[in-house]
């Protein structure tokens, strides 16, 4: 037997290890945990070997790149530099007792928090809403009408997250009445793209479950 019926079977077994999922709803409250311990006995292994790939995946592409480069080091200055991230990675992992083991663990984790942060706003700003705003105003120049309702969706779609008011007269809080307006049609535009993205992960869904249950068939009767 090769390696790759070896796979063919391995995937074979639990796909259906995975279906057995759907038994609990043909039995009993009292049986559902025996007749699903296939089922998680199979999400186990895929944690698992998950786990294991994205640790063999760290350590290959940033512990040992990093270790070959501490074993030369090109002054005082770099080691210290490089012995930074094993510092701060070090204080997340050790108990939060000690107090200036907590100190770097906070440290480490407000670095980690502000470099995210940071990193996903210019990702979100050059990445999607610039696009996006060239977009539509390439749209609107090429087709008016599909284009004018991009452009208001954009619109409406931002001015839904603004969450500026005033406070009038009585003591209440009310925001622009245009800005409701605008944030009404946004909810709009909004319930219109999750319901099309539902479709579409429905829709992909049921690609995968025919191609399963042609793979199990196939391997089953052969073909």
């Amino acid at each position: 037997m090769t390696l790759t019926q070896i796979g063919e079977l391995a995937a074979l077994v639990l796909t259906v290890l995975v279906f057995t999922y759907l038994l609990r709803d043909f039995v009993p409250q009292r049986l559902a945990d025996v007749v699903t311990l296939p089922y998680r006995l199979a999400v186990y292994l895929f944690a698992g070997l998950s786990a294991g790939f994205v640790a063999l995946a760290t350590f290959d592409g940033a512990v040992a790149p990093w270790l070959q480069t501490i074993q030369q080091p090109e002054g005082p200055l770099v080691l210290l530099a490089q012995l930074v991230p094993l510092i701060l990675a070090l204080a997340l992992l050790l108990p939060a007792r000690v107090p200036v083991v907590n100190t770097v663990r906070r440290l480490a984790l407000a670095f980690l928090i502000g470099a995210g942060a940071a990193v996903a706003l210019v990702g979100a700003v050059s990445g999607t809403i610039i696009p996006l705003t060239l977009q539509a105003g390439r749209d609107v120049g090429e087709n008016l009408l599909p284009g004018a309702i991009l452009l208001v969706g954009v619109i409406c779609t931002l001015v839904y997250f603004q969450y500026s008011a005033r406070r009038t007269a009585d003591g209440q809080i009310r925001q622009n009445f245009l800005v409701r307006v605008l944030r009404a049609a946004g909810s709009v535009f909004i319930a219109i793209t999750f319901g099309t993205l539902y479709a579409a992960a429905i829709s992909s869904t049921l690609i995968v479950f025919t191609e399963r249950v042609s793979f199990l068939l196939a391997q089953i009767f052969g073909g």
